[in-house]
């Protein structure tokens, strides 16, 4: 799903990151990890587990010195409506499932870490 440079998302304001978050159901991780690894992603993290309950699969490839890095997000009792929630999205590479805007500030405000706070900030900037 690409857009014209300088067109607003409909998510927010676009900023740079340094990963890509996926939500993963745990029984499917090893599935995943798999075909992270089969697309060069062989770099795996030990499991991280945050104090909100949020349990994270880290895994990163270096391609022409750059760090490119998945975090694997499991679904679990915490992000059970968030995953109920996602749609699927038809794009020219394949079928993708999203979640909804409302859901990813439900799930930033869940963390409540501070660059979940800002990243809350300029999601809903616009709806005032």
């Amino acid at each position: 799903m690409r857009s014209s440079a300088g067109s607003r998302s409909p998510y927010g304001a676009r900023r740079a990151t340094k990963d890509i978050d996926l939500l993963v159901r745990p029984e499917a991780l090893a599935q995943a990890m798999a075909a992270l690894a089969g697309r060069g992603f062989t770099l795996v993290a030990a499991p991280l587990k945050f104090r909100d309950g949020m349990d994270l699969q880290r895994v990163t490839k270096v391609e022409a010195g750059a760090r490119l890095t998945v975090d694997l997000i499991l679904v679990g009792e915490s992000l059970e409506e968030i995953w109920a929630s996602r749609q699927q999205v038809e794009t020219s590479d394949g079928t993708l499932w999203i979640i909804s805007r409302d859901a990813l500030i439900r799930m930033k405000a869940q963390a409540a870490r501070p660059q979940d706070i800002a990243d809350i900030e300029r999601l809903t900037e616009g709806d005032r």
